[in-house]
């Protein structure tokens, strides 16, 4: 079914059709930032603000009061349904560290759109941006977003995020069990291996998804 609302202006067009795209590709909505230099707008201020006003009273998108990035697009500039397949909004909780330990609170707090098809049952998880480039040899590269499934513990080879309580950080590694110890592996030869005692690693989570950051 066609949408026929009122007709949308050469920036508004470009604007939803831009957001179209990056969801089919990256499942994540583009920053303001983005969408300002994709559509020419200059700064990011209320420009981009009055423009996702506007195509949301025309009908083409949806937004979640208070959440920058949680836009839904309805239509494209054409007037044509958009569709993901079925979605659900997982948690963007803040960044990792890929490399040496970071505060998972130093990022955003927010969430992006997925689809069923990219990770199966979407109960218990979220997001973390990686900060680091210790993962590059299982292709996580610096910026990537990597969606986990919250869970206590791992299995031997498990890409997962831990805590370590004595830092009071969390850190993305594979695990690896030996006895009482906790063998934290990066996927880069510049970064040593951490071995920490079991009682100072929590596991948060394991990697089940990786959604690279294209530029």
């Amino acid at each position: 079914m066609m949408h026929n609302p009122e007709p949308l202006t050469e920036i508004e067009a470009k604007a939803v059709d831009f957001l179209a795209r990056r969801l089919r590709r990256d499942h994540v909505v583009p920053s303001y930032d983005e969408i300002s230099q994709e559509v020419g707008t200059g700064s990011r201020g209320y420009r981009i603000d009055s423009l996702l006003e506007s195509l949301e009273d025309k009908g083409y998108i949806r937004r979640q009061p208070g959440r920058a990035r949680s836009i839904r697009v309805l239509f494209t500039s054409d007037g044509e349904p958009f569709h993901l397949g079925q979605t659900f909004q997982v948690p963007l909780c803040g960044v990792i560290a890929a490399g040496f330990p970071i505060d998972p609170k130093d990022g955003m707090n927010d969430t992006i759109e997925l689809t069923r098809d990219l990770i199966g049952d979407p109960a218990n998880t979220f997001a973390l941006r990686v900060q680091g480039d210790s993962m590059i040899g299982d292709s996580v590269h610096d910026g990537d977003l990597v969606i986990l499934r919250h869970q206590g513990s791992a299995n031997n080879g498990d890409m997962v995020a831990v805590w370590l309580l004595d830092l009071g950080e969390t850190m993305l590694k594979r695990y690896y069990r030996e006895g009482r110890r906790i063998r934290l592996r990066p996927a880069n030869p510049r970064y040593p291996d951490r071995v920490e005692d079991e009682e100072n690693v929590l596991v948060q989570g394991k990697v089940v998804a990786v959604i690279r950051q294209v530029m």
